[in-house]
């Protein structure tokens, strides 16, 4: 990409972090995460494990990154992403079909 290209696509890289921040933020970051693990029902010990993979990843980075290099950036991210949004769209979705399997934790819970 020559300059110019780069400087009249940099709003919608801006606006893509400003977004992504702000899931962040509000999924796995804030006390929505932490609220979200204890209605499913998971004790301390599995809250706290939940909560130390995020900076887990920060420390592997750097032992993956050859393996990174060798695989492709975009088809890096692009997997990850994929999984990312496919491991939040079975969060999403966990409450319907644990209830009509006859799961009653999560059956009328409040009434």
């Amino acid at each position: 990409l020559s300059d110019v290209e780069k400087i009249r696509k940099l709003p919608w890289m801006v606006t893509a972090d400003i977004f992504n921040t702000g899931f962040v933020y509000l999924t796995f970051a804030g006390s929505v995460f932490i609220l979200f693990l204890d209605e499913l029902g998971l004790d301390n010990a599995q809250i706290g494990f939940m909560l130390a993979l995020i900076p887990f990843c920060g420390l592997v980075a750097p032992f993956i990154a050859p393996w990174v290099t060798r695989f492709g950036y975009k088809r890096t991210f692009v997997t990850f992403w994929g999984l990312r949004n496919v491991t939040r769209g079975c969060c999403c979705g966990c409450g319907e079909p644990l209830t009509a399997n006859g799961f009653s934790r999560f059956r009328n819970r409040r009434s």
